[in-house]
């Protein structure tokens, strides 16, 4: 369970960040990953977890995903 959670964060699926005061920081685990060349395929997170296996089995889906996720940290890349 760890390790899947931990491939949440390298993958930049999961984003770790606290709220200090009025601001939101992002946490050094997350960091890096605001380079998405330094994030882990996102079908390493998926693969290990059997309750996925419908987007494992549809790329386009997949392909969506991960542009959630982009954005998703392209809106948070603001932060510090």
């Amino acid at each position: 369970m760890i390790r899947v959670a931990k491939k949440a964060v390298t993958t930049g699926y999961d984003i770790l960040y606290e709220f200090i005061e009025d601001e939101v920081i992002l946490s050094s685990p997350s960091r890096p990953f605001l380079d998405k060349l330094k994030r882990d395929p996102l079908i390493e997170y998926f693969k290990p977890q059997k309750r996925f296996s419908q987007i494992i089995d549809n790329p386009q889906a997949l392909i969506e995903l991960d542009e959630k996720i982009d954005k998703h940290w392209e809106r948070l890349s603001i932060i510090r």
